[in-house]
């Protein structure tokens, strides 16, 4: 069985498709959880109240703070009914570290 190395950051590519299916409020369906899931990561939550997201992959759980950036930006397609439709397909990388969850 080959090892896993533990990854140091991601690059999470949000597309047009994880913005109109993404639900407001929910850490697990968000848009930038959509994105993660459909790029290989598991068990994905973002995390409003810590500004953060983890996630496992290859059997090890990650977590990170993303950047001020992308938190306004969730700020803004959680809380603006309108702004929806207007957003546009972004990336960005977040440092993440492995930890044992509770």
């Amino acid at each position: 069985m080959e090892k896993i190395k533990s990854i140091t950051s991601i690059t999470l590519d949000v597309l047009k498709a994880d913005i109109a299916r993404g639900e407001k409020g929910e850490p697990n369906a968000c848009a930038i959880a959509r994105a993660a899931k459909r790029q290989g990561l598991k068990q994905v939550e973002v995390l409003g109240d810590t500004n953060g997201i983890v996630f496992e992959k290859g059997g090890k759980s990650y977590k990170g703070t993303l950047p001020a950036k992308i938190r306004s930006w969730i700020s803004k397609f959680d809380n603006d009914g309108t702004v929806k439709s207007t957003l546009k397909p972004f990336s960005f990388s977040v440092a993440v570290k492995q930890y044992t969850p509770r």
